[in-house]
């Protein structure tokens, strides 16, 4: 594959650094990011030639949406109460 095989008409991807994603969930630590990988489907990080980690703010939007949803359908909706 060459440079010029690459699509270059969609949108440029948008990346964030490993503290970026620490700092969006609340100053969380490494091991939390690895067990949400492992447990829950956090995205992966992907690597550019070096060990600095970067995450896809795509794949962070759609895993938060998704944990949203989760959290909406695990959540049981309150009855009205009856009014005489």
């Amino acid at each position: 594959m060459s440079l010029s095989d690459l699509d270059t008409t969609s949108k440029p991807k948008k990346y964030a650094r490993v503290a970026q994603v620490r700092n969006r969930y609340g100053d969380c630590s490494d091991m939390w990011l690895t067990r949400k990988m492992r447990e829950e489907g956090f995205p992966a990080p992907v690597f550019f030639g070096g060990r600095d980690r970067f995450w896809q703010v795509e794949d962070l939007d759609a895993w938060d949406a998704l944990m949203i949803q989760r959290g909406r359908q695990s959540t049981p909706v309150p009855s009205p109460r009856n009014q005489r």
